[in-house]
């Protein structure tokens, strides 16, 4: 066996197998029954801060860790607890195995919305965080809105005003690259696990 390979058991060393996926700290995902196991914070922060919005039509990076961030922040300038900011932090978390989907294809494309699901409930596991509850989700969902509001207002000049987003004074865009965007979501988890 050649040393400087690192086999893993069940994978191709070249490719991964359908279905699977490795991660920036060599966990090996199946993306049909993710391990909850394999899971990590570290992991989260880095995909989503490699990952652009938008499928990167963007005059300026927009990574889904700062979104992540953004939501967050936005819930806390709202009033929301500790747990409604946590799961702002966490609720696009999914990504950073399935990746990032555009609304439109999301609708096309059920298979990667149940993907994202399983996803999703691993990641809660992992990390023990209780999913959210219908009215919690709906929350969350509304400074999602309000955060991609910003956003695209900052770095998708040729959209629409997004007219229904809540505002929230004080959070303005302003491009942080991968590094700021990743320590910046490790930060909010910290401070968040810290007050649960």
């Amino acid at each position: 066996m050649n040393d400087d390979k690192e086999v893993v058991k069940g994978a191709n060393t070249e490719t991964d197998p359908d279905g699977w996926m490795r991660t920036v700290s060599g966990q090996h995902i199946d993306l049909r029954e993710p391990d909850p196991g394999l899971i990590c914070i570290e992991d989260i922060a880095n995909a989503l801060a490699m990952q652009c919005r938008y499928n990167g039509h963007v005059t300026g990076f927009a990574s889904v860790a700062q979104h992540c961030v953004f939501v967050t922040r936005a819930l806390g300038i709202w009033g929301h607890d500790p747990r409604i900011q946590l799961l702002g932090l966490l609720h696009d978390a999914a990504e950073a195995y399935v990746g990032d989907e555009i609304r439109g294809k999301k609708r096309l494309c059920p298979e990667a919305m149940r993907l994202e699901a399983l996803s999703m409930a691993a990641v809660y596991e992992a990390l023990g965080v209780e999913p959210p509850s219908t009215e919690e989700a709906a929350i969350v969902k509304e400074a999602d809105d309000a955060a991609l509001a910003i956003e695209s207002a900052a770095v998708r000049p040729c959209s629409p005003p997004y007219t229904n987003a809540r505002k929230v004074n004080g959070l303005l865009f302003d491009s942080w690259d991968n590094h700021q965007a990743e320590a910046a979501f490790l930060h909010q988890w910290e401070l968040l696990r810290a007050s649960k």
